[in-house]
């Protein structure tokens, strides 16, 4: 499983514990972030993996947000679903 999922879970200390099961057996483990990389990065790159797996186009390019929303980002997420909902048109 992706790092940048795992984070959503872990705790304070970047720790998440897993249960197998059957057998209840516990295992802590830290989760790692990459140096010099956000985690948006982490995102967009996992979700390319998964699209390409699945042998999806990509319709247009990422759009990360790592900042304040304003409204140069807004106008950028605004015209990301725009040229979405022509592409699921088409």
């Amino acid at each position: 499983m992706p790092q940048f999922y795992l984070r959503g879970f872990a705790n304070d200390a970047a720790r998440i514990t897993t249960v197998r099961l059957p057998g209840g057996g516990r295992y802590t483990q830290v989760v790692k972030k990459t140096p010099g990389r956000s985690s948006t990065v982490g995102a967009a790159t996992a979700v390319e993996k998964v699209a390409t797996g699945l042998s999806l186009a990509k319709a247009v390019d990422v759009l990360e947000i790592t900042g304040a929303i304003d409204a140069g980002v807004r106008e950028r997420a605004y015209e990301l679903g725009g040229t979405l909902a022509a592409t699921l048109m088409e």
